[in-house]
């Protein structure tokens, strides 16, 4: 499997779990709340570079901003993006355990 593919079944797991019961864990409770770049993309981005064993936000960052623009273009700066991961944390545990649990099955 490719790391688009990857990338692909990432998000769409993502979104899954998302919309059925982890978006309660991250409402976000603000009038000026920026949605252009959504907790769904942001979970999966940090999904996936974990899978791929890249654990630093200054990397994962780097890394999303010099290759992965194309598939985010609504890329936050570093600082809101370290941010919105730190506001996600529980849903990022939450589906970093289900994910350890199907890995197999996914990739």
């Amino acid at each position: 499997m490719n790391w688009q593919e990857q990338l692909i079944i990432i998000y769409l797991f993502v979104c899954k779990h998302y919309r059925d019961e982890l978006w309660t864990y991250s409402q976000r409770m603000t009038h000026y709340a920026d949605l252009s770049f959504s907790n769904e993309e942001v979970i999966t981005l940090y999904l996936f570079m974990i899978i791929n064993k890249n654990q630093e936000f200054k990397k994962i960052y780097d890394y999303a901003d010099s290759h992965l623009r194309p598939w985010f273009p609504k890329l936050p700066s570093y600082v809101a993006f370290v941010q919105r991961v730190n506001r996600a944390e529980i849903v990022n545990v939450v589906v970093a355990s289900t994910v350890k649990t199907y890995a197999a099955f996914l990739f």
